[in-house]
């Protein structure tokens, strides 16, 4: 670690991340939290892009002997690794790269950014859709929920082997839906027995050979079973195919609208 132009580039790489990666994935974060659409995250990219113009056109924010958060962090707060950057502050005047490191890092880094955020430009069709139209194309910020149920799919089927995707599926549902307080407020005792019969039913179904609309009652039906912790499978024994298939095409005609909401 004593190697000048090592050094200089863990600088260029600390400063970096001081200034942009961190607020912006802080950012990100708070939106995600806040279940802010990703279709209005255009004025935080924007907001990126012109921060680093600012820098590129400004280096000195970033290697003055006293470097200030107040106009080099992206969004103006103190930084996240404070004794970093004073020790940063100390170093740089030892470093003769520095700057020229720093400028090429900067510009090659915009326009990546230009490219990955290129569908927030003015006059993309994200930047001039009206505020209905993005409320009906709502995206979360991050990918997070598709990378977190992936992993969580594969550590439930290591404890559970035998589970099916069906069973899987409701119980993720169950959890993000908050289907348990929906059910305290407005299930009775006869909407149990209706939604356990379905679960039954469902549970011994060939499921590879339902329809979307069976598969959704389906899924319905076992995250109430998961929920009452009464799983008990249907087996041919009780019921044959047909009369399953029967049995919830009828529920399906019956109920549609008020499975729609749930």
């Amino acid at each position: 670690m004593h190697d000048e132009k090592t050094i200089s580039e863990l600088v260029v790489l600390a400063l970096y991340g001081q200034s942009i990666s961190h607020p912006y994935v802080k950012a990100m974060r708070i939106a995600e939290k806040n279940k802010v659409n990703m279709l209005d995250l255009g004025p935080l990219h924007n907001k990126v892009r012109n921060h680093m113009k600012k820098l590129i056109a400004y280096p000195d924010l970033l290697l003055d002997s006293e470097i200030a958060f107040e106009n080099a962090e992206l969004n103006g707060e103190e930084w996240r690794a404070v004794d970093g950057m004073q020790r940063i502050s100390e170093l740089i005047p030892r470093l003769p790269h520095v700057r020229p490191l720093l400028l090429a890092f900067l510009q090659g880094a915009l326009e990546t950014w230009k490219r990955f955020t290129s569908e927030f430009a003015p006059g993309s069709l994200i930047d001039e859709a009206t505020v209905e139209e993005k409320e009906m194309a709502w995206m979360p910020g991050t990918n997070d929920v598709n990378e977190g149920a992936l992993g969580s799919f594969r550590s439930l089927m290591r404890r559970q082997p035998c589970l099916s995707i069906l069973q899987y599926n409701a119980q993720a549902m169950y959890f993000h839906n908050n289907t348990a307080a929906f059910m305290s407020k407005f299930f009775k005792d006869e909407d149990y027995k209706y939604i356990h019969k379905l679960a039954r039913a469902a549970d011994g179904l060939k499921t590879a050979g339902l329809t979307v609309q069976k598969r959704k009652i389906a899924m319905i039906a076992d995250a109430v079973l998961y929920h009452a912790g009464t799983w008990k499978p249907f087996t041919e024994a009780d019921q044959s195919d047909s009369d399953l298939e029967e049995m919830i095409d009828n529920d399906v005609s019956d109920t549609e609208d008020e499975w729609e909401d749930l």
